[in-house]
């Protein structure tokens, strides 16, 4: 059965978002390396994004126990910012990659 969505359980799930979003990576903790590996990584991490959104998602349908539409509903939107912001890296790629073959020499 679906549990109903209180404001109590959504600032408790906010604070725990919060803070999970104060762990965030720091200038020092930052992954060295290419662009191409940081790419690739990046590129995998969007493909789990989107498997653990469709599991979760799955799991919620099928009426598994201690999922709420919350943990749906944030697992979906981090797949779609992750997605999001890697569509947005290829167009500015493309970009400079398109302004540097119109370079004229």
């Amino acid at each position: 059965m679906i549990s109903p969505i209180s404001n109590g359980s959504m600032l408790a799930e906010m604070g725990v978002m919060k803070v999970g979003a104060s762990n965030a990576l720091t200038q020092s903790d930052a992954p060295k390396g290419d662009f191409g590996e940081l790419f690739t990584r990046a590129i995998n991490q969007v493909n789990n994004d989107q498997s653990q959104a469709s599991d979760i998602t799955r799991r919620f349908i099928s009426g598994e126990a201690g999922l709420s539409t919350a943990d749906v509903m944030r697992a979906n939107h981090k797949s779609e910012i992750s997605m999001e912001a890697t569509k947005q890296v290829r167009n500015k790629l493309l970009e400079h990659y398109k302004e540097i073959l119109n370079t004229q020499l």
